[in-house]
């Protein structure tokens, strides 16, 4: 199904018929709506539909009989809401008019361009049998190239990430908070498609069966860091020269560094010889009578 820009929206209707929602499941409703405008229907299934209203099954659950009351089955997999589906028949019936009085006055138009540009007509087409072909807009009348939309780069980046993290619905209808225009900054920033989408996949890897984030701002961090490492400089390589060890009987000879306690060890035993010698000294005087005794220095 072709994609709607905008929705028509009878205000006072909608007040009337939602007065009694509290602001959570006239939430959930809007986002129920939305996506009946942009497909037609919804799905009949509660973990999809929860996906769609941006909710948690429990939450899902609370309040899925009091939303699903505007919603008729279409068949075993889908429902509408009448009012969307009657306003998507008459934006539909106006656009097949718009499109044929457009044939028609091309029709018209075509004899009087053939009698001019008789040449010119046989090799090119139409703007309109070009769109049935499917290359509408690929080469204009006035034979320049079309300008590529300004964010083309960041809408399909944005769209493929939206389909790895499974909001590709909410960015069908509402754009997912902005990702185009935040995808676009990212590679005008000069950060790689290929490292961007590499870290939101490994980052959805390790959050398991959480929640999908609320909007694409949320992978940042992580494409930052990841591309950081990416670009991050090689390891360089250095060579250190070789270190000469000596060997004593089939030992590696180390430095003596028990050198100085060797040698206050040492000394003192050497102060502890001296004090037992004048000890001796003065208890042998003692046993002669003090005769012959010398003086201990």
């Amino acid at each position: 199904m072709s994609k709607r820009l905008w929705m028509p929206l009878y205000v006072g209707d909608f007040t009337a018929d939602t007065m009694h929602l509290g602001p959570t499941e006239l939430g959930i409703y809007m986002r129920l709506i939305l996506h009946c405008w942009q497909h037609g229907t919804i799905p009949r299934d509660d973990r999809k539909l929860a996906t769609i209203s941006h909710c948690d099954s429990r939450l899902w659950h609370r309040y899925r009989e009091t939303v699903l009351q505007f919603f008729d089955p279409v068949d075993a997999s889908t429902m509408h809401q009448k009012r969307v589906t009657r306003e998507l028949q008459r934006a539909i019936e106006i656009s097949n008019k718009r499109k044929a009085a457009a044939e028609q006055k091309q029709s018209k138009s075509s004899p009087k361009a053939e009698q001019k540009h008789p040449q010119s007509q046989s090799q090119s087409q139409s703007p309109i049998a070009a769109a049935a072909a499917g290359a509408a807009g690929s080469v204009p009348v006035s034979g320049q190239p079309k300008k590529k939309w300004e964010w083309q780069e960041g809408y399909e980046l944005a769209k493929e990430i939206a389909s790895i993290v499974g909001r590709a619905d909410d960015f069908e209808i509402g754009g997912w908070g902005g990702a185009t225009y935040r995808a676009q900054q990212w590679l005008s920033q000069g950060w790689q498609k290929d490292l961007i989408l590499s870290a939101i996949r490994d980052r959805m890897r390790r959050r398991g069966g959480a929640p999908t984030p609320s909007n694409i701002q949320y992978f940042e961090p992580a494409i930052a860091e990841h591309i950081a490492r990416q670009n991050a400089p090689l390891p360089v390589v250095v060579e250190f020269p070789a270190k000469t060890i000596g060997v004593t009987h089939g030992k590696a000879a180390r430095p003596d560094t028990r050198e100085p306690y060797q040698k206050r060890r040492d000394n003192w035993f050497d102060a502890l010889d001296e004090f037992k010698a004048g000890v001796a000294a003065l208890e042998q005087s003692d046993e002669t009578g003090g005769e012959g005794g010398g003086e201990i220095v």
